[in-house]
């Protein structure tokens, strides 16, 4: 009586395992493979060079504005040869992760506003370290008020 209670009791935790799996394994599989989405955001292009190879990979981000995430961004080349590092754009894809996978489609990534110009400078600044050199022959040369610029600037000349 005893072993039938236990083998009861071992075959409902098997049912009710494979019910649980039954359930939830098409879910799990649903998030891995991502969903269907359509995202806005301003996209960044990085450059990636490897020298070593000779050549150089694109890479596409776009920070998503409503969610405030950032996704890689998949594209193919006609899609990602009119994105440029600032633009508003929208991408209809899959998302999974931080991937975003652009449909092959043409109008899947819509450029919305082209990337602002950027202001002309009008002032730069810079910070000048002064210090002494050591040439070939091992001579230090000092720098001095005489060569600088500094006394030549503060008599107004």
């Amino acid at each position: 009586m005893k072993h039938a209670s236990t083998m009861a009791r071992s075959v409902s935790a098997a049912a009710a395992l494979l019910i649980a799996c039954t359930i939830y394994a098409p879910a799990a599989r649903a998030q891995d493979n991502g969903q269907q989405v359509v995202y806005e955001g301003t996209v960044t292009v990085a450059v990636e060079d490897d020298f070593e190879r000779g050549r150089a990979t694109r890479r596409y981000f776009i920070d998503e504005s409503n969610l405030g995430r950032r996704f890689e961004l998949k594209v193919n080349q006609a899609q990602g040869d009119k994105l440029r590092t600032g633009a508003r754009i929208r991408v209809r894809g899959n998302a999974a992760g931080n991937a975003l996978s652009a449909d092959p489609a043409a109008d899947a990534v819509t450029v919305l506003a082209e990337p602002l110009a950027a202001a002309p400078l009008t002032a730069r600044k810079a910070v000048v370290l002064l210090v002494d050199i050591r040439d070939s022959t091992g001579a230090v040369q000092t720098v001095s008020a005489n060569c600088d610029g500094a006394a030549a600037k503060s008599r107004g000349k």
